[in-house]
């Protein structure tokens, strides 16, 4: 199922039940949540894959600096990972090779961001994503 289908599929049982008298702040409130869903969708799979690869691999610093990447807020998660923002300065290492920065390379030479559907399907089903 595509990430646009699952939050279309819970957004029509979240909508009826948003409480707003006026139907124009009740539709711009029901589209804010889809495309926030629809974003959070991404970037849990983006870091979901990523994790499955990498965290066996990392240090129980590398795990910190994970953890406090995976704590900030999704819109910020995928603007860094999307190359939107730089890292934040308390996220970045000196030598370039902290957790985020990996994380972003990866995403950069990664299917799964890109504009490829047949293998950001296969990599999902791979990586028990679906």
């Amino acid at each position: 199922m595509s990430i646009y289908r699952v939050s279309c599929h819970i957004m029509s049982r979240i909508h009826p039940f948003v409480p707003y008298h006026n139907s124009e702040t009740r539709t711009s409130h029901f589209i804010h949540l889809h495309f926030q869903l629809i974003q959070r969708l991404e970037v849990d799979v983006l870091l979901g894959t990523w994790a499955i690869e990498n965290v066996h691999l990392l240090s129980l610093d590398e795990l910190n600096q994970f953890e406090d990447f995976v704590n900030i807020e999704t819109i910020d998660i995928y603007n860094i990972i999307t190359l939107r923002t730089d890292v934040p300065e308390s996220m970045r290492k000196e030598d370039g090779n902290g957790v985020v920065e990996r994380i972003q390379e990866w995403a950069r030479s990664s299917p799964l961001g890109k504009a490829e559907p047949d293998k950001f399907h296969t990599l999902k089903k791979q990586n028990n994503l679906n």
